[in-house]
């Protein structure tokens, strides 16, 4: 062998050493790699375990304040609907009792109007009465005012002490 193969020999050498080297490195830092990811997985593992009941405990406690939280506002908000429907209930009460005085009250005027109206004709009658025996019946507005009337004739036979009757009846 001469001396430029000898030299290329050790060169191949070298070349393949290094190569070899390097894979002897990365083979190294891989495993180095693979048992620090394994050795933080454990720790992970493992301080997880040991801080278990810590965690599930401030998971309850959290989940206990949000709940408590949700039934204070649930509770107002079903208070507050309660106080609406009290207001309301009592709006209609006021308004329910305001029409019934009211229609009381329009009931009340209705009859005393047609008390006055058979009072009016019963004391028109009675003068319609005098004037016919009295032989007077000659005031033009009485004439005018007997036959207006005339159509309520029913309305005149009700006798006085009746119509008083009617009124303390209401």
């Amino acid at each position: 062998m001469s001396e430029v193969e000898r030299l290329a020999e050790i060169e191949r050498r070298k070349t393949a050493g290094d190569r070899q080297k390097e894979i002897e490195a990365r083979t190294i830092e891989m495993e180095t790699n693979k048992r620090i990811e394994e050795l933080v997985a454990r720790r992970v593992e493992e301080e997880l375990e040991r801080r278990r009941d810590q965690i599930e405990e401030e998971v309850l406690r959290r989940v206990e304040e949000a709940k408590k939280i949700m039934e204070e506002q649930m509770m107002k908000e079903l208070e507050i609907r309660k106080k609406q429907q009290l207001d309301e209930a009592r709006q209609r009460e006021v308004f329910l009792k305001h029409l019934k005085h009211q229609k009381k009250t329009e009931e009340t005027i209705q009859f005393n109007f047609n008390l006055i109206f058979v009072i009016i004709i019963h004391y028109i009658t009675q003068y319609k009465l005098y004037c016919i025996q009295s032989s007077q019946l000659s005031d033009p507005c009485i004439l005018w005012l007997l036959s207006t009337i005339s159509h309520v004739e029913l309305a005149t036979s009700i006798p006085y002490h009746v119509l008083l009757m009617l009124q303390d009846q209401h």
